[in-house]
């Protein structure tokens, strides 16, 4: 038994391992025909070792007269490769040292992207709303025309498309416009302060007051109220440059009747060379008003930074939207509005009434 077993692990040695099923494709079959397919080309490359042993041939006497293909033989290079360094090499007189040359590797030599990224930033400054196609059309002749290419370019200046804010630029007037408002200028300015009075009108609602509620992160929280557009309550108001000259308050929208009574009030409080700004709205300029159009100054339209008592409003918003718990009811606005405004009796409006004329005074260039 034992010799038997022996003799097979003597064989087992002998003999050639199994063949992989893997390998069977790498293994030529003679019965196959030729392959179609050239063989796949193997690049080589200079190295400090390979130019020194060519630099020695050329200089020893005996080995100058040697052939390029031994050489390349000899290196392992292409003869092309060995009739350049040699041709570049090669002293021009016989008895000179060799020339310096430095082998390049094969490739294509990086562009310079400075000027093309310097454009590309000029029209992004110039317009940054332009889309890929709007910036092909307003580029130079030079400049990339592929979208994939100039998207390479914004990403390699650094610039991305994002959501952008948004921000007012001054409205161009009309003629008539620009003329009213250099009227309109021309009066205030020429107006001692402490005779110009702002009139305005504004409404709170019930749902005025912020309102909080639970909801998953990232999410913001609606909150479904009623529309209420009948319970809100409108207060009309006068301010001058030493406090609050007189306000009324009503519920709902208030009427043309009540806008005649209030200004009736307040020119018998209102010495008799006031004058009294207000907005330049139908209600305002209604024949109904002759009778006090004579001490009125209409507002230029759009321009809520030349009347003092919109930042006074803003003030009134703050502090009623701090009040916990919010009102409820139209009379819980009405005694929280008049709590409020009592307040700015003696109050004094300077800061608002210098940022209105510091606004005036710079007004655009091109309506002075």
């Amino acid at each position: 038994m034992s010799s038997m077993s022996s003799t097979n692990n003597v064989e087992n040695i002998d003999s050639p391992p199994p063949a992989n099923p893997e390998d069977k494709e790498s293994v030529p079959n003679p019965n196959s025909p030729p392959s179609s397919k050239k063989p796949k080309r193997i690049h080589k490359y200079w190295n400090k070792d390979k130019i020194e042993i060519v630099k020695k041939m050329l200089l020893l006497p005996e080995t100058q007269k040697m052939s390029v293909r031994n050489i390349s033989k000899l290196v392992d290079m292409s003869t092309a490769s060995v009739h350049k360094l040699r041709r570049n090499t090669f002293p021009d007189i016989i008895g000179d040292p060799l020339k310096d040359y430095d082998i390049q590797k094969r490739g294509s030599k990086k562009k310079d992207q400075s000027n093309v990224q310097s454009e590309l930033l000029d029209l992004l400054k110039a317009n940054n709303t332009f889309t890929i196609q709007e910036m092909i059309e307003n580029s130079p002749a030079d400049f990339p025309k592929t979208k994939t290419t100039i998207r390479k370019y914004i990403k390699s200046i650094g610039w991305s498309k994002k959501r952008a804010g948004k921000e007012r630029y001054d409205k161009k007037y009309s003629p008539k416009a620009i003329n009213f408002l250099k009227a309109y200028r021309s009066k205030v300015l020429n107006t001692p302060t402490e005779k110009l009075f702002f009139f305005s009108e504004t409404c709170i609602d019930l749902q005025n007051s912020p309102v909080y509620g639970w909801a998953p992160l990232d999410v913001t929280p609606i909150v479904v109220i009623p529309n209420s557009k009948s319970k809100c309550v409108s207060f009309l108001c006068t301010i001058g440059l030493d406090g609050l000259v007189n306000y009324r308050v009503v519920e709902g929208a208030y009427k043309m009747t009540f806008l005649l009574e209030y200004m009736a009030d307040l020119v018998k409080i209102l010495p008799e060379d006031a004058v009294i700004v207000m907005d330049d709205i139908p209600m305002h300029m209604s024949h109904h008003m002759d009778h006090f159009k004579s001490r009125v100054e209409y507002l230029p339209r759009h321009s809520p930074q030349l009347n003092p008592i919109e930042s006074f409003f803003r003030v009134i918003e703050i502090k009623f939207d701090a009040i916990h718990p919010p009102p409820a009811t139209r009379d819980d606005i009405i005694v929280n509005i008049s709590s409020i405004m009592n307040q700015y009796d003696q109050h004094s409006f300077s800061d608002f009434y210098s940022d209105m004329l510091k606004f005036l005074e710079n007004v655009p260039v091109k309506i002075s």
